[in-house]
């Protein structure tokens, strides 16, 4: 990719944004859509790849510059979403109905622009066996990211990277686990058992 991204004049660009439009730069204007986790996500980014016809889903921090910040104030319940909409970019705060994590509430905040202020029945059913309703965002994003978090959450469970390593230790662990599991996973493909 070239470097005219970083001169884009409408657009102030971080160096975490420059990884997902360099891997896009080809793709753009060809109507594509981009799922990107909140580490990539910023309105700025979301602003650009909307100018060139391609449309990202992803979830992001509500306190990332220019994220509106009366939906992040907004008092929300379990189950309950707020949107937000402007110049086709949609915002969205959605409090889930289960807080696994910690007894805290879990709040989604995500941003679309290929998604209207709609929600939609979730797979899933509380509790009490009533229909879990969710923005057709967090499902699409629910279904479309679940490999790559599914990947990382079996890696996850085998402790062989230590916060103390150096980077090039924590990169070649990483490597050789990605490899090993997918060579499980080929092996399993082919007829392999899990003995």
């Amino acid at each position: 990719m070239s470097h005219e991204l970083l001169a884009f004049p409408n657009h102030q660009f971080r160096v975490n944004d420059l990884i997902p439009l360099t891997l896009m730069s080809n793709l753009l204007n060809k109507g594509h859509r981009l799922f990107v986790d909140n580490f990539y996500t910023t309105p700025g980014m979301v602003a650009f790849l909307l100018e060139n016809d391609t449309c990202l889903v992803g979830t992001v921090r509500f306190n990332r510059k220019n994220f509106p910040s009366d939906l992040a104030a907004a008092d929300t319940a379990r189950g309950e979403s707020i949107f937000a909409v402007s110049d086709g970019v949609l915002a969205v705060k959605y409090r889930a109905v289960q807080d696994k994590s910690n007894k805290k509430p879990k709040v989604v905040y995500m941003l679309s622009t290929d998604h209207a202020n709609m929600v939609a029945a979730a797979p899933k059913k509380d509790k009490d066996g009533n229909t879990v309703l969710k923005p057709t965002c967090v499902l699409d994003y629910n279904r479309c990211m679940g490999g790559v978090d599914l990947n990382d959450q079996q890696l996850e469970s085998i402790l062989a990277i230590r916060k103390s390593y150096k980077w090039h230790k924590k990169l070649f662990f990483r490597f050789m686990l990605q490899c090993l599991l997918s060579a499980h996973k080929l092996y399993k493909i082919y007829g392999g058992t899990n003995e």
